[in-house]
């Protein structure tokens, strides 16, 4: 019988702009994209992109514990249709198969829906197994596929996502820059098998 592996104590917080902290999440992120991606994506095109953008998020996972860094989700808003795109998201090794992932994926999801966006995108891609079951569980749906995709090893597909969003009332304010959100909390339910 398998032990069951208990939660692990992450804070979720959304990076502030000009905040010390906001540096050391991108330069985090682009060491991370070196280890869990076949085409790393370096600081300067994260910093280019995350500038170029007049709204976008920046939110990282650590470890209550020790204050390592554990994953990191970032998105901007498309200058074309106004709507918001998950550009990245990646989890430390030593924390995946956690449910990090999906708490940061439903963390951002909630702020978006505070800032009052209507739907959500994300393009990812078959070596990516774990991020479209992820997709399908959170309730995006599946828009496009494009085979020619330019990015990664040969034969790489790209899948274009997208979900609807719910934006919130004006009296119902998620305080996302302040307050933690802990991995452990009751409404997480732990999966083995993502």
């Amino acid at each position: 019988m398998k032990s069951k592996r208990l939660p692990l104590p992450i804070a979720i917080r959304k990076m502030i702009p000009g905040n010390p902290e906001y540096l050391a999440a991108l330069i985090n992120a682009s060491e991370l994209s070196a280890v869990l991606f076949p085409e790393p994506i370096t600081f300067e095109e994260i910093a280019k992109t995350i500038l170029s953008h007049e709204d976008s998020g920046v939110y990282v996972a650590r470890d209550r514990k020790n204050s390592q860094f554990a994953g990191f989700n970032i998105w901007y808003e498309n200058l074309k249709d106004n709507q918001p795109w998950f550009w990245i998201q990646g989890v430390s090794p030593q924390y995946q198969r956690m449910g990090i992932g999906e708490k940061l994926m439903r963390y951002c999801l909630t702020d978006l829906e505070r800032l009052g966006y209507t739907h959500v995108n994300l393009k990812t891609y078959n070596g990516f197994p774990s991020m479209i079951r992820l997709c399908r569980r959170l309730g995006f749906a599946r828009t496009k596929k494009d085979p020619l995709a330019r990015w990664g090893p040969k034969n790489t597909v790209a899948y274009y996502y997208t979900k609807k969003l719910v934006p919130s009332s004006a009296e119902t304010r998620l305080i996302t820059d302040t307050r933690d959100t802990n991995i452990s909390d009751a409404n997480l339910e732990m999966r083995s098998n993502i």
